[in-house]
């Protein structure tokens, strides 16, 4: 039962971090917009949200000592890349691929380096979440999620490139999700 303690203490940190990075910008001022891609993302993040707990209440799994510390890292450090996210693109973050009024090119802090930290904060607290309470079947969504990802990465890049006229020159000296990989 511990485990699961710490997980939904995870849970609440998340949810206090990423209201308070909002506040501290304009986005919650926003309407968001409706927009099928945004299920690309939120589907499989509640299922594992969702999954992950149910498994390991269900199977009574009970995962070791290393793999929960390695499950809360990842999922410290996907807060801090989501945190750090929010803070640069300030009131340019969209839950949608749209263009915005006082829409700008971030590619500065964070976005120096990575064109889309915010999902990669994303994949990483959900990848944390099978292992922090040893689950299997968890990985389904998760591995859905990934896939999610990189096709929502492709439309949103497709669109910032017809939006930005520099954003081609930016994506040529920045990483996508992964620094050197992708």
């Amino acid at each position: 039962m511990v485990y699961l303690y710490i997980y939904v203490a995870l849970l609440a940190g998340l949810r206090i971090a990423e209201a308070w990075a909002l506040r501290s910008t304009a986005s919650p001022d926003r309407k968001p917009v409706r927009e099928w891609t945004v299920l690309l993302i939120a589907v499989p993040y509640f299922a594992t949200i969702i999954g992950a707990p149910v498994e390991h209440l269900l199977r009574q799994t009970a995962p070791s000592a290393w793999l929960v510390a390695l499950g809360v890292t990842l999922f410290v450090a996907g807060v801090a890349l989501r945190v750090r996210g929010h803070l640069d693109l300030r009131e340019s973050f969209s839950i949608a691929i749209e263009k915005l009024d006082q829409h700008e090119l971030v590619m500065t802090g964070v976005y120096s380096k990575i064109r889309h930290p915010l999902y990669l904060g994303n994949l990483l607290t959900i990848l944390a979440c099978p292992v922090i309470l040893g689950c299997t079947l968890a990985w389904v969504p998760a591995g859905l999620l990934l896939i999610g990802i990189v096709w929502r990465i492709r439309l949103e890049e497709r669109f910032l490139r017809a939006e930005f006229g520099d954003y081609g020159e930016y994506a040529e000296r920045t990483s996508a999700l992964i620094p050197g990989v992708f």
